[in-house]
């Protein structure tokens, strides 16, 4: 019979290692949409393919139901050593840009007046367990692609998915990008009016925690030859697409929060829903 591989006492630091893998946030996050209600199936690593040949796989796929709308979550998980912050103006209104699907055609909805906080940028730090910069040579430990590569990898997944989903006929309904992550995330709140004459922040107030975030990022891109953007007549964030950050610990509140905040907003996706 074979033996004991690992010392007992060695199993302590091998937990930490292990629980560096991304596949465990991606199990924890099934768990977790498996209990939500409303949810009709589930799929992980399903793979899609693009308008140029090229595929892709999206770690989770959920697709949820309730009596106003119909919803499709293309999920990203990412797991990090970092701390997500977002900077907010206070001058900017709350905006959601969602991607929906009516008959034949995927077009951009925005919404205003969202509870869900949202930003354009990203400030990626470590911080360590004493809530103090976690520095290396004097500089501080910052990420300038961890967010942004994260945030494009899942609207090319939701492109992927509205593409595979217009094939179909009767298909119409609500598809939300969603990075789950083990990072914590917070807001930097400013004003305009606290930046200096070369548009510099002089102060930061305290840090503020948030569960889930809405990012508004500008990509411009094509479904099934149209552009997925807002309607012409909109010019300002006409090509932003929104892309919610959400902690791993609040994944279930954030599906029922975004239902609650696009339930009733989208006209016409009662009926003649059939599931991708």
């Amino acid at each position: 019979m074979p033996g004991e591989l690992l010392l007992s006492s060695e199993l302590p630091e091998l937990v930490k290692v292990v629980n560096r893998k991304g596949l465990l946030l991606e199990d924890k996050a099934v768990k977790v949409l498996e209990g939500v209600h409303g949810t009709v199936s589930l799929n992980r690593g399903q793979v899609y393919s693009d308008e140029d040949g090229s595929r892709v796989e999206v770690d989770i796929i959920s697709h949820v139901s309730n009596m106003l709308g119909h919803y499709t979550f293309i999920i990203e998980c990412k797991r990090t050593a970092y701390t997500w912050l977002f900077p907010i103006v206070a001058e900017r209104p709350a905006h959601l840009y969602i991607a929906h699907i009516k008959k034949d055609w995927a077009p951009l909805v925005h919404t205003t007046g969202s509870s869900i906080r949202g930003t354009y940028s990203d400030v990626v730090i470590e911080i360590n367990e004493q809530k103090r910069l976690s520095k290396s040579r004097g500089q501080v430990n910052v990420s300038y692609k961890e967010v942004n590569e994260n945030v494009r990898q899942v609207l090319k997944e939701l492109r992927c998915v509205l593409i595979d989903v217009l094939k179909k006929k009767f298909v119409q309904g609500i598809f939300v990008p969603i990075i789950v992550t083990n990072a914590k995330l917070g807001v930097i709140d400013y004003s305009k009016a606290g930046l200096n004459s070369v548009g510099e922040l002089t102060e930061i107030a305290p840090i503020t925690e948030v569960p889930y975030i809405a990012y508004d990022f500008p990509e411009i891109m094509d479904v099934g030859g149209k552009p997925l953007a807002l309607p012409q007549q909109a010019r300002v964030g006409a090509h932003l697409k929104t892309v919610f950050v959400v902690n791993i610990e609040h994944l279930a509140e954030f599906i029922d929060k975004i239902q609650d905040e696009l339930d009733g907003k989208i006209p016409n996706l009662k009926l003649g829903y059939t599931w991708p």
